[in-house]
């Protein structure tokens, strides 16, 4: 069957889409439940290390949001090895029920309503039920996994639960998450600290958009088009479609499917020529406490940390660290992830082009797995006092993971459609598919799967996802790319 027709906005794709997958995901059922068994059987005999056990007075109540994504559970995993108490918080989605609901490492979860939702209480809802989980379970500490859709609001729960508890929150201003989250306001504070920026041109118009592509015909520079407030193409930068195009028409086909409007303007942005590095950044009281930069794969679902003295890790941190010494007068407490763009000067010098910016966790959190203790400690410095002269980017120690020895990270359940099905069915790049798809499978490790916390993968492929294909058949909703580590649906 032709790859087009799995884009296609037709019934048939749309039945063929969802059927095919629960298929899939009932033909792995007897394997992926004898390896479930197998896991907690071999942990039952064979037990894996237990986690630390803390003094009561070192040991830290932690609530962790977004369980139902690999960088939430993640983070849960680190603190429960780490011989924390975990509490699990997700918001409500329908008929699915998160995978991380049912992780080892949670010690309680809660399910609340979502912040952008007025039907479910709104923002004043979501703040109340997450004072009652704080004051309830005496948290000490919250860790905000935010969604993409919900980080302002996040950090306006997170002021009032500073001002009404005694918990921590691990969350920059709503201010800051503003600037950082939408991408022309990002571009604008980056060129006024003095760092490299691209050429960026803000349009509100379908119109507006094919005469920016006309006066630049000439011009030999090429652009990227992208939304301001959310990215609608899940794609490195570098595998965006180029402006101007060739062919007009093209252009001109592909403009007239955007939703551009003045209530949602989008970016063209210049191309540059260079690879795409992604960043995980441990902020707290404006010090970084821990870094890791890796490469962007598409569509950003394959994980190998930089070296930790490479170049381009060094200059990577010391963007971050000159980014966030601009922020909140020095003082700023969160989770960065940068997306920069990276070329070669003239002069052979690496010249770094940020083009964007996200004020929440990046899928890159798994790359610290080995290192539980040191992650944690990196959050729970937030909790420690804060002395004048300590105060800046510069007076604390910044852990960075050993990526010489570290594990290279996939999603099993992404592979085996992208790498393996796919290119079956197209019947280009078979060979080429297959290779990658095993290399992965015997050398790499999945994201999600542990055998000492096997319920989850289990939970995620045969469960969550199967739940969601049905109601979307039922529903008739439609879709054109999942994200497996994020449960992110791009609708159509």
């Amino acid at each position: 069957m032709p790859l087009a027709l799995l884009t296609s906005h037709s019934l048939q794709a749309h039945i063929f889409k969802n059927l095919s997958l629960i298929f899939l995901s009932g033909f792995f059922l007897p394997i992926s439940t004898v390896i479930l068994l197998f896991s907690l059987l071999k942990e039952c005999l064979w037990p894996s290390p237990d986690a630390l056990l803390l003094p009561p007075e070192k040991r830290k109540t932690v609530m962790i949001s977004s369980l139902a994504t690999a960088k939430g559970l993640s983070l849960a995993r680190s603190f429960y090895l780490a011989g924390h108490r975990v509490i699990g918080i997700d918001i409500a989605r329908g008929g699915e029920i998160s995978s991380g609901r049912f992780s080892q490492a949670l010690d309680a979860y809660y399910v609340i309503d979502s912040p952008v939702s007025e039907e479910d209480g709104g923002q004043q809802g979501y703040e109340d039920a997450l004072l009652n989980i704080i004051r309830r379970e005496s948290v000490d500490l919250w860790i905000c996994v935010s969604d993409v859709v919900s980080t302002v609001e996040d950090a306006v729960a997170g002021e009032r639960i500073r001002k009404e508890t005694e918990c921590a929150v691990f969350q920059p201003l709503p201010e800051t998450c503003r600037t950082l989250h939408h991408k022309n306001l990002f571009i604008q504070h980056t060129g006024k600290i003095g760092l490299n920026t691209p050429e960026t041109v803000c349009v509100t118009s379908r119109a507006e958009a094919l005469q920016f592509i006309q006066a630049k015909e000439l011009s030999g520079r090429k652009y990227t088009l992208d939304s301001i407030a959310l990215s609608n193409a899940p794609q490195p930068h570098s595998d965006m479609m180029l402006f101007p195009h060739p062919i007009a028409e093209e252009s001109k086909a592909y403009i007239s499917k955007l939703p551009i409007s003045t209530n949602h303007p989008w970016l063209f942005q210049e191309h540059i020529t260079g690879p795409e590095f992604c960043t995980h950044t441990v902020v707290s009281n404006g010090q970084l406490r821990a870094f890791v930069g890796c490469p962007s794969s598409e569509p950003r679902m394959h994980y190998q940390g930089l070296e930790i003295y490479s170049e381009h890790s060094l200059k990577l941190q010391e963007l971050a660290r000159r980014y966030v010494k601009s922020l909140e007068n020095g003082c700023l407490t969160g989770q960065i992830s940068f997306g920069v763009l990276v070329s070669g000067g003239e002069d052979g010098e690496l010249k770094l082009f940020p083009i964007e910016c996200n004020p929440r966790a990046h899928n890159a959190v798994v790359l610290f797995e080995d290192a539980p203790e040191e992650l944690c400690g990196a959050y729970l410095s937030l909790l420690e006092p804060v002395l004048g002269e300590q105060s800046g980017v510069s007076g604390a120690k910044c852990f960075v993971p050993n990526n010489t020895e570290a594990e290279k990270y996939y999603w099993f359940g992404h592979d085996l459609v992208t790498l393996f099905l796919l290119p079956l069915l197209e019947g280009e790049r078979v060979a080429e598919g297959l290779r990658e798809f095993f290399t992965h499978l015997f050398s790499w490790k999945d994201a999600t799967f542990r055998t000492w916390d096997p319920v989850p993968f289990w939970w995620l492929y045969h469960v969550y996802w199967p739940t969601f294909f049905w109601q979307c058949l039922i529903s008739g909703t439609r879709w054109s790319r999942v994200d497996v580590s994020t449960t992110r649906v791009f609708e159509m």
